[in-house]
């Protein structure tokens, strides 16, 4: 009750920023490209399928909690930055750098540490903690693209643009990007869950937090490559995060095949036993 709550404020405050017309054209777009990213980690965890509850949740927390509290407290920083921030720096560009990342990340990583803390016994390595905060991610991208693709059809009507920065915007958040905010947020999940691997007690203690400031760290260098001119953007996307997401998919992929293999190798002795 709660999260749908959370879900219409936020909701009602895209709706009242960009106007109606806007708001559901913003929500028909967004919504595209949810369910293949949705399917893709549903499969992923098919070696040890996870309750749909506590993925539900998960996705829920990403779309209407972690997007609302990331709305308001990016909102109000970028406030505050205004007045106290002196010129040459713009402050919405210093907030979206700067703040953005720890707000949102740790917003997301919220989740995941709700499950570890009351269903904790469901989460046993790398590939299940990926599952959840990929999972909480694309409920996020969902609700933030909504805005953003709302913003670009009231800009391509205000403007008299037809429908290019509409398009522009679905191809880059959608078609180009799509993995952007998951993968951000995968890096908490690979450190939280190699940590429940690790027989060490320092490693059980760095790891998730290395693996949350990671993602922030991946999350800043995404909105920061906006000022670095026209060729930022595909410098980081090709530099760090086409290699980041090779070799998340890749570790991922071998801890699956690793417990697919020892399911193999142990349902036959069951069987044996009756």
């Amino acid at each position: 009750m709660l999260l749908a709550l959370c879900g219409l404020v936020m909701l009602g405050l895209v709706r009242e920023e960009t106007g109606t017309e806007a708001f559901l054209v913003g929500l028909g777009l967004a919504v595209l490209p949810a369910p293949a990213v949705v399917l893709a980690f549903r499969w992923l965890g098919r070696a040890h399928p996870l309750p749909w509850g506590t993925h539900a949740f998960v996705l829920a927390w990403g779309a209407c909690a972690g997007a609302l509290i990331a709305l308001v407290a990016n909102s109000f920083v970028a406030v505050w930055l205004a007045d106290a921030w002196a010129h040459p720096v713009d402050p919405n560009t210093l907030a979206a750098f700067a703040v953005a990342p720890v707000v949102e990340e740790s917003a997301k990583a919220t989740a995941l540490l709700l499950v570890l803390v009351f269903r904790g016994r469901l989460i046993r390595g790398p590939v299940d903690a990926v599952v959840l905060t990929g999972l909480t991610a694309t409920g996020f991208a969902f609700t933030e693209n909504i805005l953003y693709l709302a913003k670009a059809f009231g800009s391509d009507r205000d403007e008299g643009t037809g429908a290019a920065i509409t398009v522009a915007t679905f191809f880059i958040r959608a078609v180009f990007s799509p993995f952007a905010h998951p993968l951000f947020t995968c890096m908490t999940g690979l450190g939280v869950g190699l940590a429940l691997l690790s027989r060490r007690r320092v490693g059980r203690v760095l790891l998730p937090v290395a693996g949350l400031l990671l993602a922030m760290g991946m999350h800043a260098a995404w909105n920061g490559s906006t000022v670095l001119g026209p060729l930022g953007f595909p410098l980081v996307y090709v530099t760090i995060m086409i290699p980041a997401l090779g070799f998340t998919v890749w570790l991922v992929l071998w801890h699956r095949q690793r417990e697919l293999r020892t399911v193999r190798e142990t349902l036959p002795r069951y069987a044996l036993a009756g």
